[in-house]
Protein backbone atom coordinates (compact mmCIF):
# COMPACT_ATOMS: atom_id res chain seq x y z
CA UNK A 1 0.00 0.00 0.00
CA UNK A 2 2.70 2.30 0.42
CA UNK A 3 3.39 4.96 -2.19
CA UNK A 4 6.31 7.04 -0.03
CA UNK A 5 8.75 4.58 -1.23
CA UNK A 6 11.69 6.33 -2.82
CA UNK A 7 13.21 9.82 -1.44
CA UNK A 8 12.12 13.12 -2.88
CA UNK A 9 14.75 14.81 -5.37
CA UNK A 10 14.40 18.33 -5.18
CA UNK A 11 15.61 18.79 -8.60
CA UNK A 12 12.15 17.34 -9.97
CA UNK A 13 9.67 19.03 -11.61
CA UNK A 14 7.15 18.28 -8.55
CA UNK A 15 4.58 16.63 -10.48
CA UNK A 16 2.03 14.74 -8.22
CA UNK A 17 0.33 11.58 -8.91
CA UNK A 18 -3.13 9.63 -8.10
CA UNK A 19 -1.75 6.04 -8.35
CA UNK A 20 -5.33 5.56 -9.25
CA UNK A 21 -5.78 1.54 -8.93
CA UNK A 22 -10.06 1.40 -9.47
CA UNK A 23 -13.09 -1.20 -8.59
CA UNK A 24 -11.43 -1.00 -5.38
CA UNK A 25 -7.91 -2.80 -5.70
CA UNK A 26 -7.04 0.85 -4.26
CA UNK A 27 -5.77 2.79 -3.16
CA UNK A 28 -7.29 5.02 -3.74
CA UNK A 29 -10.76 2.33 -3.50
CA UNK A 30 -13.27 2.95 -5.39
CA UNK A 31 -15.85 1.93 -7.68
CA UNK A 32 -15.48 3.21 -11.23
CA UNK A 33 -18.66 1.36 -12.88
CA UNK A 34 -20.76 2.31 -10.23
CA UNK A 35 -22.86 6.22 -9.95
CA UNK A 36 -23.21 6.93 -6.46
CA UNK A 37 -26.70 6.26 -7.13
CA UNK A 38 -26.14 2.75 -8.25
CA UNK A 39 -23.93 2.07 -4.79
CA UNK A 40 -26.33 3.22 -2.97
CA UNK A 41 -29.00 1.07 -4.62
CA UNK A 42 -26.58 -2.09 -4.51
CA UNK A 43 -25.94 -1.94 -0.75
CA UNK A 44 -29.69 -1.71 -0.09
CA UNK A 45 -29.73 -5.17 -1.96
CA UNK A 46 -26.61 -6.19 -0.08
CA UNK A 47 -28.02 -5.60 3.52
CA UNK A 48 -30.72 -7.56 2.66
CA UNK A 49 -28.49 -10.72 1.45
CA UNK A 50 -26.19 -10.17 4.64
CA UNK A 51 -29.10 -10.73 6.95
CA UNK A 52 -29.37 -14.14 5.59
CA UNK A 53 -25.96 -14.60 3.79
CA UNK A 54 -24.33 -17.94 3.65
CA UNK A 55 -20.19 -16.91 4.92
CA UNK A 56 -19.60 -17.65 1.27
CA UNK A 57 -21.95 -14.85 0.14
CA UNK A 58 -21.03 -12.51 2.90
CA UNK A 59 -17.06 -12.72 2.27
CA UNK A 60 -18.17 -11.92 -1.99
CA UNK A 61 -19.81 -8.96 -0.23
CA UNK A 62 -17.14 -7.69 2.03
CA UNK A 63 -14.82 -7.54 -0.97
CA UNK A 64 -17.29 -5.93 -3.45
CA UNK A 65 -15.60 -3.22 -5.13
CA UNK A 66 -17.96 -0.38 -3.55
CA UNK A 67 -17.51 1.12 -0.31
CA UNK A 68 -20.85 1.23 0.50
CA UNK A 69 -21.71 -2.46 -0.13
CA UNK A 70 -18.60 -3.52 2.18
CA UNK A 71 -19.64 -0.69 4.61
CA UNK A 72 -23.48 -1.92 5.22
CA UNK A 73 -22.54 -5.56 4.76
CA UNK A 74 -20.21 -5.49 7.35
CA UNK A 75 -22.67 -3.65 9.84
CA UNK A 76 -25.58 -6.18 9.18
CA UNK A 77 -22.52 -8.87 9.88
CA UNK A 78 -21.72 -7.02 12.96
CA UNK A 79 -25.48 -6.98 14.40
CA UNK A 80 -26.13 -10.92 13.39
CA UNK A 81 -23.66 -12.36 15.74
CA UNK A 82 -24.31 -15.50 14.24
CA UNK A 83 -21.50 -18.13 15.33
CA UNK A 84 -22.37 -20.49 12.90
CA UNK A 85 -21.87 -17.49 10.16
CA UNK A 86 -18.54 -16.86 12.15
CA UNK A 87 -17.02 -20.37 12.41
CA UNK A 88 -17.73 -20.22 8.35
CA UNK A 89 -16.06 -16.92 7.64
CA UNK A 90 -12.41 -18.73 9.08
CA UNK A 91 -12.73 -19.94 5.59
CA UNK A 92 -12.19 -16.36 4.58
CA UNK A 93 -8.80 -15.54 6.44
CA UNK A 94 -7.36 -18.92 5.29
CA UNK A 95 -7.70 -17.68 1.65
CA UNK A 96 -6.96 -14.20 2.36
CA UNK A 97 -4.48 -14.20 -0.35
CA UNK A 98 -7.77 -14.12 -3.12
CA UNK A 99 -9.24 -11.32 -1.26
CA UNK A 100 -7.35 -8.94 1.19
CA UNK A 101 -10.80 -6.76 1.57
CA UNK A 102 -12.88 -9.52 2.74
CA UNK A 103 -10.32 -11.25 5.05
CA UNK A 104 -9.50 -7.97 6.65
CA UNK A 105 -13.01 -7.54 7.69
CA UNK A 106 -13.82 -11.01 9.04
CA UNK A 107 -10.62 -10.65 11.34
CA UNK A 108 -12.26 -6.95 12.21
CA UNK A 109 -15.87 -8.61 12.89
CA UNK A 110 -14.25 -11.24 15.31
CA UNK A 111 -12.52 -8.36 16.66
CA UNK A 112 -16.07 -6.25 16.95
CA UNK A 113 -17.97 -9.35 18.06
CA UNK A 114 -14.79 -10.15 20.53
CA UNK A 115 -15.50 -13.74 19.13
CA UNK A 116 -12.67 -16.34 20.99
CA UNK A 117 -13.94 -19.06 18.59
CA UNK A 118 -12.19 -17.32 15.99
CA UNK A 119 -8.90 -16.85 17.68
CA UNK A 120 -7.01 -19.99 16.52
CA UNK A 121 -8.10 -19.53 12.52
CA UNK A 122 -6.54 -15.36 13.35
CA UNK A 123 -3.10 -17.03 14.74
CA UNK A 124 -2.85 -19.67 12.08
CA UNK A 125 -4.01 -17.51 9.17
CA UNK A 126 -4.37 -13.80 10.03
CA UNK A 127 -1.32 -13.48 11.35
CA UNK A 128 0.58 -15.25 8.65
CA UNK A 129 -0.81 -13.51 5.71
CA UNK A 130 1.27 -11.52 3.02
CA UNK A 131 -1.47 -8.58 2.98
CA UNK A 132 -0.53 -6.07 5.77
CA UNK A 133 -3.93 -5.16 6.70
CA UNK A 134 -5.24 -8.73 7.37
CA UNK A 135 -2.33 -9.29 9.62
CA UNK A 136 -3.15 -5.85 11.48
CA UNK A 137 -7.19 -6.56 11.39
CA UNK A 138 -6.02 -10.18 13.23
CA UNK A 139 -3.50 -8.48 15.83
CA UNK A 140 -6.72 -6.14 16.83
CA UNK A 141 -8.94 -8.92 17.07
CA UNK A 142 -6.51 -11.08 18.85
CA UNK A 143 -6.01 -8.11 21.60
CA UNK A 144 -9.99 -7.37 21.95
CA UNK A 145 -10.45 -11.45 22.24
CA UNK A 146 -7.65 -10.91 25.09
CA UNK A 147 -6.38 -14.96 25.63
CA UNK A 148 -3.36 -15.48 27.66
CA UNK A 149 -2.92 -18.51 24.97
CA UNK A 150 -2.35 -15.94 21.89
CA UNK A 151 1.09 -14.65 23.86
CA UNK A 152 3.01 -17.18 22.11
CA UNK A 153 1.45 -16.25 18.71
CA UNK A 154 1.62 -12.40 19.15
CA UNK A 155 5.69 -13.12 20.43
CA UNK A 156 6.44 -14.75 17.36
CA UNK A 157 4.68 -12.03 15.41
CA UNK A 158 6.65 -9.17 17.19
CA UNK A 159 9.81 -10.73 17.03
CA UNK A 160 9.83 -11.32 13.52
CA UNK A 161 9.56 -8.62 10.64
CA UNK A 162 6.62 -8.49 8.42
CA UNK A 163 7.86 -8.58 4.56
CA UNK A 164 5.39 -6.19 4.21
CA UNK A 165 5.22 -4.04 6.47
CA UNK A 166 8.37 -1.77 7.60
CA UNK A 167 7.00 -1.55 11.66
CA UNK A 168 3.17 -1.51 12.24
CA UNK A 169 2.99 -5.35 12.63
CA UNK A 170 6.17 -5.71 15.05
CA UNK A 171 4.71 -2.66 16.82
CA UNK A 172 0.92 -2.98 17.22
CA UNK A 173 1.96 -6.89 18.02
CA UNK A 174 3.61 -5.62 21.22
CA UNK A 175 0.88 -3.69 21.91
CA UNK A 176 -1.90 -6.24 21.78
CA UNK A 177 0.84 -9.01 24.03
CA UNK A 178 0.97 -6.23 26.62
CA UNK A 179 -2.81 -6.76 27.14
CA UNK A 180 -2.73 -10.24 26.35
CA UNK A 181 0.21 -11.24 28.76
CA UNK A 182 1.47 -8.74 30.79
CA UNK A 183 4.36 -10.33 31.80
CA UNK A 184 5.53 -11.95 28.53
CA UNK A 185 5.31 -8.72 27.31
CA UNK A 186 7.09 -7.12 29.30
CA UNK A 187 10.77 -7.55 28.85
CA UNK A 188 10.13 -6.84 24.74
CA UNK A 189 9.01 -3.53 26.30
CA UNK A 190 12.25 -2.29 27.58
CA UNK A 191 14.12 -3.63 24.37
CA UNK A 192 11.77 -1.71 22.60
CA UNK A 193 12.17 1.33 24.26
CA UNK A 194 15.75 1.65 22.85
CA UNK A 195 15.32 -0.03 19.58
CA UNK A 196 17.22 0.94 16.75
CA UNK A 197 13.69 0.83 14.84
CA UNK A 198 12.49 4.75 16.00
CA UNK A 199 8.59 3.68 15.63
CA UNK A 200 8.83 0.96 18.15
CA UNK A 201 9.90 2.89 20.86
CA UNK A 202 6.33 4.29 20.32
CA UNK A 203 5.24 1.18 20.38
CA UNK A 204 6.41 0.38 23.37
CA UNK A 205 5.61 4.08 25.28
CA UNK A 206 1.94 2.54 24.27
CA UNK A 207 2.15 -0.84 25.72
CA UNK A 208 3.79 0.19 28.59
CA UNK A 209 0.51 2.54 29.53
CA UNK A 210 -1.89 -0.39 29.12
CA UNK A 211 0.06 -2.25 31.89
CA UNK A 212 1.46 0.25 34.34
CA UNK A 213 0.37 4.43 33.52
CA UNK A 214 3.21 5.40 35.91
CA UNK A 215 5.40 3.36 34.78
CA UNK A 216 5.49 4.39 31.29
CA UNK A 217 4.79 7.93 32.35
CA UNK A 218 8.71 7.27 33.94
CA UNK A 219 9.67 5.71 30.48
CA UNK A 220 8.18 9.23 28.55
CA UNK A 221 10.48 11.25 30.82
CA UNK A 222 13.21 9.09 29.75
CA UNK A 223 11.93 9.22 26.24
CA UNK A 224 11.88 13.27 26.09
CA UNK A 225 15.43 13.42 28.28
CA UNK A 226 17.20 11.66 25.52
CA UNK A 227 19.99 12.86 23.37
CA UNK A 228 19.02 13.85 20.17
CA UNK A 229 19.35 11.03 17.69
CA UNK A 230 20.41 12.96 14.58
CA UNK A 231 19.27 14.87 11.46
CA UNK A 232 18.33 11.46 10.25
CA UNK A 233 16.11 10.56 12.85
CA UNK A 234 14.54 13.95 13.31
CA UNK A 235 11.23 13.07 12.13
CA UNK A 236 11.05 10.10 14.22
CA UNK A 237 12.29 11.60 17.19
CA UNK A 238 9.71 14.45 16.46
CA UNK A 239 7.23 11.39 16.92
CA UNK A 240 8.79 10.18 19.60
CA UNK A 241 8.80 13.05 21.53
CA UNK A 242 4.76 13.44 20.58
CA UNK A 243 3.97 10.03 22.08
CA UNK A 244 5.68 10.73 25.15
CA UNK A 245 3.82 14.14 25.83
CA UNK A 246 0.55 12.02 24.94
CA UNK A 247 1.95 9.22 27.70
CA UNK A 248 2.23 11.64 30.19
CA UNK A 249 -0.92 13.05 29.56
CA UNK A 250 -2.16 10.13 30.57
CA UNK A 251 -0.83 9.49 33.83
CA UNK A 252 -3.65 10.98 36.14
CA UNK A 253 -2.49 10.14 39.68
CA UNK A 254 0.48 12.11 40.34
CA UNK A 255 0.01 13.07 43.78
CA UNK A 256 1.34 9.48 44.44
CA UNK A 257 4.80 10.21 42.88
CA UNK A 258 5.50 13.96 43.15
CA UNK A 259 8.99 12.92 42.56
CA UNK A 260 7.99 11.71 38.85
CA UNK A 261 6.21 14.98 38.39
CA UNK A 262 8.69 17.25 39.09
CA UNK A 263 11.16 15.07 36.88
CA UNK A 264 8.63 15.83 33.98
CA UNK A 265 8.00 19.30 34.08
CA UNK A 266 12.00 19.76 34.52
CA UNK A 267 12.82 17.38 31.49
CA UNK A 268 10.00 18.94 29.30
CA UNK A 269 11.42 22.27 30.51
CA UNK A 270 14.50 21.31 28.96
CA UNK A 271 13.74 19.55 25.95
CA UNK A 272 12.12 23.24 24.81
CA UNK A 273 15.44 24.32 24.71
CA UNK A 274 16.36 22.52 21.83
CA UNK A 275 12.77 22.06 20.03
CA UNK A 276 10.60 24.00 17.36
CA UNK A 277 7.75 24.24 15.19
CA UNK A 278 5.40 22.11 16.43
CA UNK A 279 7.19 19.90 19.05
CA UNK A 280 7.84 23.37 21.22
CA UNK A 281 4.05 23.99 21.10
CA UNK A 282 3.21 20.01 21.97
CA UNK A 283 5.51 20.73 24.98
CA UNK A 284 4.12 23.72 25.95
CA UNK A 285 0.54 21.72 25.87
CA UNK A 286 2.42 19.15 28.29
CA UNK A 287 3.68 21.58 30.75
CA UNK A 288 0.44 23.09 31.08
CA UNK A 289 -1.26 19.90 31.72
CA UNK A 290 0.96 19.15 34.80
CA UNK A 291 1.14 22.45 36.39
CA UNK A 292 -1.99 24.25 34.82
CA UNK A 293 0.24 27.08 33.88
CA UNK A 294 -0.25 28.41 30.47
CA UNK A 295 3.48 30.21 29.62
CA UNK A 296 3.28 29.82 25.99
CA UNK A 297 6.43 27.61 24.84
CA UNK A 298 9.32 30.01 25.53
CA UNK A 299 11.70 28.09 27.62
CA UNK A 300 12.88 31.36 29.46
CA UNK A 301 9.61 31.84 30.77
CA UNK A 302 9.82 28.26 32.13
CA UNK A 303 12.67 28.47 33.57
CA UNK A 304 12.25 31.02 35.49
CA UNK A 305 8.88 30.24 36.50
CA UNK A 306 9.54 27.06 37.60
CA UNK A 307 13.04 28.07 39.42
CA UNK A 308 11.08 29.84 41.82
CA UNK A 309 8.47 27.55 42.84
CA UNK A 310 10.01 23.47 42.14
CA UNK A 311 10.88 23.35 45.55
CA UNK A 312 7.17 23.78 46.85
CA UNK A 313 5.46 23.29 44.08
CA UNK A 314 2.30 20.96 44.81
CA UNK A 315 0.92 18.82 41.72
CA UNK A 316 -2.82 17.96 41.69
CA UNK A 317 -4.14 14.50 40.23
CA UNK A 318 -5.84 14.63 36.64
CA UNK A 319 -9.17 14.19 36.37
CA UNK A 320 -10.33 11.30 34.02
CA UNK A 321 -11.53 11.63 30.46
CA UNK A 322 -15.33 12.97 30.86
CA UNK A 323 -17.52 10.41 28.69
CA UNK A 324 -19.01 11.56 25.58
CA UNK A 325 -21.91 11.71 24.90
CA UNK A 326 -24.06 10.70 21.66
CA UNK A 327 -25.20 13.95 20.59
CA UNK A 328 -22.88 17.04 20.26
CA UNK A 329 -23.92 20.26 20.21
CA UNK A 330 -22.19 23.02 19.66
CA UNK A 331 -22.06 25.89 22.06
CA UNK A 332 -23.11 29.37 20.24
CA UNK A 333 -21.74 32.66 21.39
CA UNK A 334 -23.72 34.88 22.79
CA UNK A 335 -23.25 38.87 22.53
CA UNK A 336 -20.49 39.73 24.32
CA UNK A 337 -18.86 36.53 24.90
CA UNK A 338 -15.40 36.34 24.57
CA UNK A 339 -13.33 34.31 21.76
CA UNK A 340 -12.06 31.20 23.64
CA UNK A 341 -8.73 30.76 23.93
CA UNK A 342 -7.31 27.41 23.80
CA UNK A 343 -3.86 26.66 26.46
CA UNK A 344 -0.71 27.25 24.66
CA UNK A 345 -2.69 30.01 22.40
CA UNK A 346 -2.28 33.90 23.58
CA UNK A 347 -0.03 34.84 26.64
CA UNK A 348 3.78 34.61 26.11
CA UNK A 349 3.80 32.89 22.58
CA UNK A 350 0.99 35.44 20.59
CA UNK A 351 2.21 38.76 19.41
CA UNK A 352 0.47 41.96 19.71
CA UNK A 353 -1.16 41.65 16.41
CA UNK A 354 -2.90 38.69 17.27
CA UNK A 355 -0.69 36.52 14.76
CA UNK A 356 1.43 32.99 16.09
CA UNK A 357 5.31 32.41 15.03
CA UNK A 358 6.09 29.70 12.39
CA UNK A 359 9.38 27.75 12.95
CA UNK A 360 12.49 29.91 13.86
CA UNK A 361 12.02 33.07 12.14
CA UNK A 362 11.29 36.11 13.76
CA UNK A 363 9.27 37.91 10.58
CA UNK A 364 7.55 35.04 9.89
CA UNK A 365 4.06 35.61 11.05
CA UNK A 366 1.30 33.98 9.25
CA UNK A 367 -2.08 32.25 9.82
CA UNK A 368 -4.48 30.03 7.31
CA UNK A 369 -7.84 31.22 7.52
CA UNK A 370 -7.55 32.98 10.32
CA UNK A 371 -6.21 30.14 12.17
CA UNK A 372 -2.23 29.82 13.89
CA UNK A 373 0.36 27.84 12.51
CA UNK A 374 2.00 26.35 15.05
CA UNK A 375 3.99 23.77 12.59
CA UNK A 376 6.95 24.32 10.23
CA UNK A 377 6.33 20.42 8.79
CA UNK A 378 2.69 20.62 7.87
CA UNK A 379 0.86 19.21 4.59
CA UNK A 380 -2.34 21.58 2.88
CA UNK A 381 -4.90 19.01 1.95
CA UNK A 382 -7.72 20.49 0.02
CA UNK A 383 -11.20 18.80 -1.37
CA UNK A 384 -11.57 19.54 -5.36
CA UNK A 385 -14.67 17.29 -5.56
CA UNK A 386 -17.69 18.70 -7.49
CA UNK A 387 -19.23 20.28 -4.45
CA UNK A 388 -16.51 22.61 -4.24
CA UNK A 389 -17.59 24.50 -7.64
CA UNK A 390 -20.29 26.48 -6.07
CA UNK A 391 -20.19 29.92 -4.68
CA UNK A 392 -18.57 30.68 -1.07
CA UNK A 393 -22.06 32.66 -0.82
CA UNK A 394 -24.80 31.80 -2.47
CA UNK A 395 -26.33 35.62 -1.72
CA UNK A 396 -24.01 37.23 -3.53
CA UNK A 397 -23.57 37.82 -7.04
CA UNK A 398 -20.06 38.35 -7.10
CA UNK A 399 -18.94 35.55 -4.70
CA UNK A 400 -15.95 33.54 -5.52
CA UNK A 401 -16.50 29.79 -5.83
CA UNK A 402 -15.35 27.65 -3.16
CA UNK A 403 -12.78 26.15 -5.16
CA UNK A 404 -11.36 29.69 -5.91
CA UNK A 405 -11.64 31.23 -2.36
CA UNK A 406 -9.49 27.89 -0.91
CA UNK A 407 -6.62 28.49 -3.83
CA UNK A 408 -6.75 32.17 -3.14
CA UNK A 409 -5.69 32.05 0.74
CA UNK A 410 -3.36 28.86 0.09
CA UNK A 411 -1.25 30.59 -1.98
CA UNK A 412 -1.22 33.73 -0.02
CA UNK A 413 -0.23 31.49 2.77
CA UNK A 414 2.80 29.74 0.77
CA UNK A 415 4.11 33.23 -0.16
CA UNK A 416 4.53 34.16 3.67
CA UNK A 417 5.57 30.97 4.91
CA UNK A 418 8.71 31.04 6.17
CA UNK A 419 12.08 29.45 4.77
CA UNK A 420 12.33 26.89 7.54
CA UNK A 421 9.14 25.82 6.74
CA UNK A 422 8.86 22.26 5.12
CA UNK A 423 5.24 22.01 3.46
CA UNK A 424 3.52 19.67 0.11
CA UNK A 425 0.11 20.25 -0.97
CA UNK A 426 -2.31 17.68 -1.98
CA UNK A 427 -5.56 17.85 -3.85
CA UNK A 428 -8.33 15.36 -3.48
CA UNK A 429 -11.60 13.76 -5.30
CA UNK A 430 -12.24 10.84 -5.45
CA UNK A 431 -7.89 10.44 -6.32
CA UNK A 432 -5.59 12.80 -4.65
CA UNK A 433 -2.52 14.23 -6.43
CA UNK A 434 0.51 15.43 -4.04
CA UNK A 435 3.01 18.09 -5.10
CA UNK A 436 5.93 15.57 -4.16
CA UNK A 437 6.11 12.30 -2.03
CA UNK A 438 7.44 13.72 0.66
CA UNK A 439 7.88 17.34 2.37
CA UNK A 440 10.30 19.78 1.00
CA UNK A 441 11.79 22.66 1.77
CA UNK A 442 9.45 25.62 0.92
CA UNK A 443 12.15 28.06 0.07
CA UNK A 444 13.58 25.44 -2.60
CA UNK A 445 10.24 25.14 -4.66
CA UNK A 446 7.59 28.62 -3.58
CA UNK A 447 7.25 29.53 -6.85
CA UNK A 448 6.71 25.88 -8.49
CA UNK A 449 4.39 25.13 -5.36
CA UNK A 450 2.15 27.90 -6.54
CA UNK A 451 1.86 27.10 -9.74
CA UNK A 452 0.66 23.57 -8.84
CA UNK A 453 -1.88 25.09 -7.12
CA UNK A 454 -3.01 27.06 -9.70
CA UNK A 455 -2.52 23.93 -12.17
CA UNK A 456 -4.61 21.35 -10.20
CA UNK A 457 -7.54 23.44 -8.26
CA UNK A 458 -10.04 22.11 -10.69
CA UNK A 459 -12.39 19.21 -10.24
CA UNK A 460 -10.48 15.95 -12.12
CA UNK A 461 -12.64 14.91 -15.54
CA UNK A 462 -13.73 11.33 -15.94
CA UNK A 463 -16.28 8.90 -14.47
CA UNK A 464 -16.18 8.88 -10.99
CA UNK A 465 -13.47 11.40 -10.59
CA UNK A 466 -15.17 14.03 -8.91
CA UNK A 467 -16.22 12.32 -5.31
CA UNK A 468 -14.74 12.63 -1.84
CA UNK A 469 -12.35 10.45 -0.93
CA UNK A 470 -11.13 11.33 2.47
CA UNK A 471 -9.84 8.25 4.60
CA UNK A 472 -7.00 6.83 1.31
CA UNK A 473 -5.89 10.60 1.05
CA UNK A 474 -5.00 10.97 4.58
CA UNK A 475 -4.08 7.24 4.70
CA UNK A 476 -0.81 7.60 2.34
CA UNK A 477 -0.57 11.33 3.98
CA UNK A 478 0.53 9.60 6.94
CA UNK A 479 2.85 7.59 5.54
CA UNK A 480 4.86 10.58 5.04
CA UNK A 481 7.45 10.70 8.59
CA UNK A 482 7.83 14.39 8.21
CA UNK A 483 4.27 15.76 8.29
CA UNK A 484 2.98 16.72 11.84
CA UNK A 485 0.37 18.38 10.93
CA UNK A 486 -2.58 18.45 8.30
CA UNK A 487 -5.00 21.45 7.40
CA UNK A 488 -7.65 19.62 5.82
CA UNK A 489 -9.97 21.66 4.08
CA UNK A 490 -13.11 19.49 2.62
CA UNK A 491 -17.02 20.34 2.04
CA UNK A 492 -17.90 17.54 4.88
CA UNK A 493 -17.71 13.83 5.29
CA UNK A 494 -16.84 10.88 2.63
CA UNK A 495 -18.74 9.37 -0.44
CA UNK A 496 -15.33 7.22 -1.51
CA UNK A 497 -12.98 5.27 -0.33
CA UNK A 498 -11.30 2.62 1.60
CA UNK A 499 -13.75 3.28 4.56
CA UNK A 500 -16.73 5.31 4.57
CA UNK A 501 -18.88 4.90 7.72
CA UNK A 502 -17.80 6.93 10.51
CA UNK A 503 -17.00 4.38 12.85
CA UNK A 504 -14.86 2.40 10.75
CA UNK A 505 -13.06 5.11 9.10
CA UNK A 506 -11.95 6.52 12.88
CA UNK A 507 -11.20 3.54 13.94
CA UNK A 508 -8.70 2.24 11.22
CA UNK A 509 -7.56 6.31 11.04
CA UNK A 510 -6.53 6.53 15.06
CA UNK A 511 -5.11 2.72 14.59
CA UNK A 512 -2.91 4.29 11.90
CA UNK A 513 -1.69 7.63 13.62
CA UNK A 514 -0.47 5.24 16.99
CA UNK A 515 2.77 6.24 15.00
CA UNK A 516 2.07 8.92 12.94
CA UNK A 517 0.73 11.30 15.65
CA UNK A 518 -0.24 14.04 12.92
CA UNK A 519 -2.51 16.30 13.93
CA UNK A 520 -5.52 17.28 11.65
CA UNK A 521 -6.99 20.57 11.72
CA UNK A 522 -10.22 20.00 9.70
CA UNK A 523 -11.64 22.84 8.08
CA UNK A 524 -15.41 22.77 6.70
CA UNK A 525 -16.52 25.42 3.93
CA UNK A 526 -19.97 24.15 3.49
CA UNK A 527 -22.80 24.39 6.21
CA UNK A 528 -23.91 20.49 6.11
CA UNK A 529 -24.38 18.88 9.18
CA UNK A 530 -23.67 15.20 8.49
CA UNK A 531 -20.37 16.82 7.09
CA UNK A 532 -20.17 19.12 10.24
CA UNK A 533 -20.13 16.22 12.45
CA UNK A 534 -17.95 14.04 10.60
CA UNK A 535 -14.68 16.09 10.14
CA UNK A 536 -15.27 17.16 14.05
CA UNK A 537 -15.02 13.68 14.81
CA UNK A 538 -12.36 13.74 12.97
CA UNK A 539 -10.36 16.44 14.25
CA UNK A 540 -10.87 14.95 17.78
CA UNK A 541 -9.64 11.48 16.44
CA UNK A 542 -6.28 12.88 15.59
CA UNK A 543 -5.88 15.80 18.19
CA UNK A 544 -6.92 18.21 15.67
CA UNK A 545 -8.79 21.52 16.04
CA UNK A 546 -12.15 21.80 13.49
CA UNK A 547 -13.31 25.32 12.48
CA UNK A 548 -16.08 25.84 10.49
CA UNK A 549 -17.83 27.77 7.56
CA UNK A 550 -18.64 30.77 9.86
CA UNK A 551 -15.29 30.77 11.05
CA UNK A 552 -13.43 31.07 7.47
CA UNK A 553 -16.37 33.65 6.59
CA UNK A 554 -15.11 35.84 9.77
CA UNK A 555 -11.23 35.58 8.54
CA UNK A 556 -12.43 36.67 5.39
CA UNK A 557 -13.66 39.65 6.67
CA UNK A 558 -17.51 38.65 6.20
CA UNK A 559 -19.37 38.49 9.79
Amino acid sequence: MSRLTTPLLLSLALAGSALAAPDGSGPPYYDSKRSLEKQSEAAREAKKKARSASAAEAAALLGDHSVYVRDDTFEVLRQRKSDELMKGLTQVLAQAKKSPLAAAAVAELFERNKFAEGRKALEKYGLKAKNESVVLESIWALEAIASPESAKALEKTHKRRHPNSEFRVQGDALIALAVVDAKTAEPHIEKALEHKVLPLRIAALVALSKIDKARAAKAAVGAISAKALGKKARSWEARILFASVDTLGLWLERTKDPALAKSAVEAMIARLGRAEGLSKHVLAMGLFDLTGEQLGDDPENWQGWWGARKESFTFKDKAPPKKKTKKRKSKKKKKGDKDEKLPGEGGKDEKKDGRVETGKEAKTRVRFHGIPIHSNRLLFAQDVSGGMNSPMDKDESDSPSRMIYSAQELKRVIKALGNDVWTNVCFFATEYTFTAERLFPIKRAREKLIGFVDEKSVTPKGRALGRSNLYDTLAVAFEDPEIDTIFFLSEGGPTEGQFLRTARFMRHLGRINVYSRVRVHCLQITKATFGEKFLRRLSDTTGGKFYDLDFLQKARGKK
